[in-house]
């Protein structure tokens, strides 16, 4: 393997695996606070403890993350492993609401970090493929996660434990082969933050929120809508799996066109596919089989419209504005992911088909501002 491309192989299998963990760790606490009897609203307010984690380290992390790349990633990797661990421990509400909080700031120190350092090393023509594949195999991780729950439904707390041990190996791996990593994070933070960012690209941002929206309304209460629908609760975290198996399998042939093509024409695709997909769901949910299979397409365009938005920023952003652009695209993903999942727990309480008909509305008033936007 060429020297250049190693320590992106390293990087991407170590995100991967974190992802594992992560995914595990929102369906496993959602199974256990829906088996203790709470409602969909007072799950999602729980599970929202996790963007407002990313929210809040995306502001701090472009002041502090100075230094060396692979001690942040290394440090992301040890609190997070601690914090998986102590949920599978926690049965009180408001305890679990905390640690979901800290699982939000750890995790976000990764991606922001890791997506950066990626950025950063990824081979002139490549960004597209890349980009897509790590996109694509993150997802995978999160898809295992809940395969993982599936197999302990009646004690996810196993699932759990295995998780935090996997984190503890991730970190071991990266510690060493920190050396393969750039020195030091280039920053500019000091000229431009955050909400400078904003007003750059703010197209980037807008497909960020509707995905983030997706990807966390997903984890936390596709299952339930599922459930609420009469699927059994294998079906249901069969049906979860099969939105990231999707996700995976669709994001490199979604690299291809994004290198081959204008990233924000796929971007404005992917959001249109995603939308018309989410509105034919419902129609298939007393169907099991076709309905996995249209969550798989659901989720393969749904975050394909990430793929796009990661390329957009690999191809546009100078790298000493990197950490700067992945922060503000983890305090948009923090942000959809706090006001939507909440609201759309609240709809599920009022009328179950509100999930799906919430996301689609989201994903075409995402496509109406890009059009708008990309016409000036």
């Amino acid at each position: 393997m060429k020297a250049n491309l190693l320590p992106i192989a390293i990087l991407i299998s170590v995100v991967a695996c974190y992802s594992v963990s992560l995914g595990a760790t929102y369906t496993a606490a959602t199974l256990i606070l829906n088996g203790k009897g709470y409602t969909a609203f007072q799950i999602a307010a729980n599970a929202s403890m996790t963007p407002l984690g990313l929210i809040m380290s995306s502001m701090l992390l472009p002041a502090f993350a100075k230094g060396k790349a692979a001690h942040w990633l290394v440090a992301g990797l040890g609190v997070t492993s601690f914090t998986v661990l102590l949920i599978a421990y926690v049965e009180n509400y408001f305890a679990l609401a905390l640690l979901r909080l800290l699982l939000g700031l750890s995790a976000n120190t990764l991606f922001i970090i890791g997506e950066s350092t990626l950025m950063i090393i990824i081979p002139k023509g490549l960004g597209g493929r890349i980009m897509s594949l790590y996109n694509g195999l993150v997802t995978l991780g999160y898809a295992v996660g809940p395969i993982t729950v599936s197999f302990f439904s009646s004690r996810p707390t196993y699932a759990l434990l295995g998780c935090g041990l996997i984190l503890v190996a991730t970190s071991l791996v990266m510690a060493a082969y920190r050396h393969l990593f750039p020195t030091h994070l280039e920053t500019a933070e000091k000229a431009k933050g955050v909400l400078e960012f904003v007003k750059i690209a703010p197209v980037i941002l807008i497909g960020t929120v509707a995905v983030a929206a997706f990807d966390n309304a997903s984890l936390n209460l596709f299952p339930l809508f599922s459930m609420a629908a009469g699927l059994p609760k294998d079906i249901s975290l069969w049906a979860l799996s099969a939105v990231l198996i999707g996700a995976t399998a669709l994001q490199y042939p979604i690299g291809i066109l994004i290198d081959k093509f204008n990233p924000h024409l796929i971007l404005n695709h992917t959001l249109f596919m995603t939308a018309v997909a989410i509105s034919i769901l419902p129609t298939l949910v007393d169907n099991p089989y076709p309905y996995i299979m249209l969550s798989f397409i659901v989720g393969g365009t749904a975050f394909g419209v990430f793929s796009a938005v990661l390329s957009v920023v690999t191809l546009n952003t100078p790298k000493d504005l990197v950490v700067t652009a992945n922060s503000a695209i983890g305090l948009f993903w923090g942000l959809g992911s706090f006001v939507s999942v909440p609201i759309l727990g609240a709809a599920m309480d009022y009328n179950n088909i509100l999930y799906p008909s919430g996301l689609a509305i989201l994903f075409l008033i995402s496509l109406t501002i890009c059009i708008i936007r990309g016409a000036k």
